[in-house]
């Protein structure tokens, strides 16, 4: 299970960015023709992307980590940003963090039946708690070091996802969930 954790993570980061972009483009496309006919449906489906990205996400940063006591707790960030100077892996890490939350905030807000902007601060309040409840788990059971840097950039990610969807939907304003 480790090699596969390290074969994400290894991903060259030129084909995981045009991979995501050609994924987050396909799903506004299929959205934009959902929403006004199968509003319903469209909900459905994201619920179950939603389902999936956690499962995901729960599966990257816990499910196939082995516990091991040489893991730690970091508090400062700014000691990760040191530790990135010496090891360029640690950059990598924060750039997979920020990348691994975006989808979830771009499927939430979808998901939720409530203002376009009380959705999109609840689903980056909610992507940080989630992140918040990874890292202590890592760190109370050994799998994986708890960060607050990993807090951060999953947070940036569900941010960045949220704005994402905010910015597709919102030059069409007929079609927003309000």
């Amino acid at each position: 299970m480790w090699n596969l954790y390290s074969s994400i993570y290894a991903v060259p980061k030129t084909t995981f960015i045009i991979l995501s972009i050609l994924f987050f483009v396909l799903w506004g496309i299929i959205g934009r023709f959902a929403i006004p006919k199968h509003r319903k449906k469209w909900r459905t489906l994201n619920f179950l992307a939603f389902v999936a990205v956690v499962l995901l996400i729960l599966f990257i940063t816990l499910f196939i980590r082995e516990k091991n006591a040489g893991y730690e707790i970091v508090l400062n960030p700014l000691i990760t940003f040191k530790r990135g100077e010496e090891q360029w892996d640690y950059y990598n890490s924060f750039f997979m963090n920020v990348m691994l939350f975006v989808p979830f905030g771009i499927v939430l807000p979808q998901v939720l039946n409530s203002t376009l902007i009380k959705g999109i601060l609840f689903t980056i309040l909610f992507g940080a708690v989630f992140s918040l409840i990874i890292e202590i788990i890592q760190g109370v059971f050994g799998f994986g070091n708890a960060e607050t840097i990993d807090l951060i950039c999953n947070t940036v990610g569900t941010a960045i996802g949220s704005i994402s969807y905010l910015l597709s939907y919102k030059r069409n304003v007929n079609k927003l969930p309000v």
